[in-house]
């Protein structure tokens, strides 16, 4: 089954949602048991497939709007014609109205689903940036605890010379 899109901006918009449903597979697995299901990628064509028959319902219905509308300004009278063409006009405007709102609907589910699926590897690669930082802020805590304080020095400098004194006394 295919479906041929022949407007450029459907194209376009049909390219981005792909690009949206690859970003979403190539995230899924970091997101281990936290979604369901295990395996994305028929959800995803789905959608895909969902939203190419909208936008090729789409440009079927901007053709027919075109033509319905060089029909208008064609010479055929105000009669019961012309009544027939802007009525079906209308029906075409607002059947186009409800699949544009459609594909919106799609595209955007796709874009946040990757988007979410994004962010919480970025915040997952963020916490393991924090916890390198703080690992190494510990380590060089620890190192800094380690030298001698400065009242450590002065005592040990005094117990030295008392040592030293004893030893000339004795010596």
């Amino acid at each position: 089954m295919r479906r041929y899109l022949t407007d450029p901006r459907d194209r376009t918009e049909f390219e981005a949602a792909a690009a949206n449903a690859d970003r979403i597979r190539l995230t899924w697995p970091a997101l281990e048991r936290l979604a369901e299901p295990g395996d994305p990628t028929p959800t995803l064509e789905r959608a895909l497939w969902d939203l190419a028959q909208a936008l090729a319902e789409r440009g079927e219905l901007r053709a027919a709007d075109r033509d319905l509308r060089a029909s208008v300004g064609d010479p055929i009278g105000a009669g019961s014609l012309f009544s027939v063409v802007t009525d079906r006009q209308a029906e075409i405007a607002q059947r186009l109205t409800d699949v544009d709102a459609e594909v919106r609907r799609r595209a955007v589910q796709l874009r946040t689903l990757a988007g979410l699926c994004q962010d919480f590897l970025d915040h997952r690669a963020a916490q393991g940036r924090a916890r390198l930082r703080v690992t190494a802020a510990e380590a060089l805590l620890g190192s800094l605890r380690s030298r001698p304080e400065p009242d450590l020095v002065a005592r040990t400098e005094v117990v030295l010379a008392a040592y030293r004194e004893l030893a000339d006394e004795y010596t």
